[in-house]
């Protein structure tokens, strides 16, 4: 009851049992509006803080689409999986990259997290690319 001023919208339309499981669902998707809301009026200052909050997520999804990938795993289930705070463009595509260096070129390096994968490459370099590992 107390929720149905600011979760209403998101739980109008459940059809069935309310489950704990639905709950988090949609109280993440309320989140997940909220905090892109909040990001698009930001200063720039803020924005790059709230970036910066979401790079954790981001990581937890790299593995999790990766990992998943090297064990044969549905792409589509992994990315079901993923948080929604962290996911970005091109997450997909994680699953096909062979190589640190080929998934950093393909898809990282766009995005909030090419600082982190771009230290380890270019230690590879230093170590006679040792940091290219396979996934």
């Amino acid at each position: 009851m107390q929720s149905s001023t600011d979760y209403g919208p998101y739980l109008a339309n459940v059809s069935g049992a309310l489950t704990p499981a639905l709950l988090v669902e949609r109280a993440t998707a309320k989140l997940v509006d909220d905090w892109d809301a909040m990001r698009s009026a930001a200063s720039s200052k803020l924005a790059k803080f709230m970036d910066l909050c979401v790079v954790g997520h981001m990581i937890d999804n790299v593995v999790l689409v990766v990992s998943g990938s090297l064990r044969d795993r549905d792409v589509q289930e992994l990315l079901d999986k993923c948080h929604p705070l962290g996911r970005f463009e091109g997450l997909a595509a994680l699953a096909v990259a062979s190589s640190m260096r080929e998934l950093y070129r393909l898809v990282l390096v766009d995005t909030p997290l090419a600082p982190y994968f771009a230290e380890e490459l270019t230690a590879g370099k230093e170590k006679g690319e040792e940091g290219n590992r396979y996934i």
